[in-house]
């Protein structure tokens, strides 16, 4: 009884804890060496097992900074200031990075970026349940087909900065990968959002692709090739919608505000 007691007490391991909430892509394993020199890796990454964790997150977030920092420069300095370390990890057989942060009220957020350098396109006639939540992974309609009309600051960010950046810790707040960015107006894969009966919303819905999902299961979309290419919509799953707003200022916010709510608090008081 007493070994049966220890063992219900006994907490996961961090690695534990995270093939856990990532078991949909294979097993998670740290590099603590320097990768085979043909691995498909941005530079940066290559040094990472024989730096500092102080020093990882320099260099992790000097990239972001340095691709996207106009765009999300709260996500950035989020990640400075918070950033405990950036690991080089394999998931599976594919790079990953694998960041940890510590907010101000000192809770662990454990996230994981893709490697721009291994997208994750969908193969032809595979939809496939994949990843930690309930994304699919849909050739029919992921943005592949039209990816040379995705605004060009987004396409850098998949291609320079992370293939997605996800939360491990407990519900979905990802910037999804490139094989779970599908067209909303598909339908397979948001059963949540269910606008068969109403057609002004389906014609708003068509040629725009799923780029965010927050922990509410709320979706954050951008128009690539509907009626008004550039526009983003938020898609709230209490009904709330928000439609015509500013894309990467709902990412920063998304990424910042939730993950450190009384650092933010406190800086609004003090306005």
């Amino acid at each position: 009884m007493a070994l049966f007691s220890r063992l219900r007490r006994r907490s996961l391991t961090r690695v534990e804890r995270l093939n856990r909430a990532m078991s949909g892509g294979g097993e998670v394993r740290f590099v603590e060496e320097s990768p085979p020199v043909d691995a498909p890796l941005p530079e940066e990454w290559r040094a990472l097992p024989a730096l500092s964790p102080a020093e990882r997150v320099g260099v992790m977030a000097d990239r972001m900074d340095h691709y996207v920092g106009d765009v999300l420069p709260e996500t950035v300095a989020f990640f400075r200031r918070c950033g405990r370390d950036a690991e080089l990890a394999l998931w599976g057989e594919r790079y990953i990075v694998v960041y940890t942060l510590v907010n101000s009220t000192g809770t662990t957020l454990d996230y994981y970026g893709g490697n721009p350098f291994q997208p994750t396109w969908p193969g032809q006639g595979e939809p496939r349940r994949i990843g930690p939540s309930h994304q699919w992974a849909s050739y029919d309609f992921n943005v592949h087909a039209v990816w040379d009309r995705v605004p060009a600051k987004l396409r850098s960010f998949y291609e320079d900065v992370h293939d997605g950046l996800c939360w491990c810790n407990w519900g979905p707040d990802r910037f999804y990968e490139l094989r779970a960015v599908n067209e909303f107006s598909s339908g397979k894969d948001f059963p949540g959002f269910d606008m068969s009966d109403d057609e002004a919303m389906c014609e708003r819905a068509k040629g725009c692709y799923v780029f965010f999902e927050h922990t509410s299961g709320s979706l954050l979309t951008l128009d690539v090739v509907g009626e008004s290419p550039g526009r983003a919509d938020y898609w709230s799953s209490g009904g709330a919608f928000e439609f015509g707003i500013d894309f990467w200022q709902a990412l920063d916010e998304f990424y910042t505000g939730p993950m450190d709510p009384e650092y933010y608090a406190a800086l609004e008081d003090a306005r």
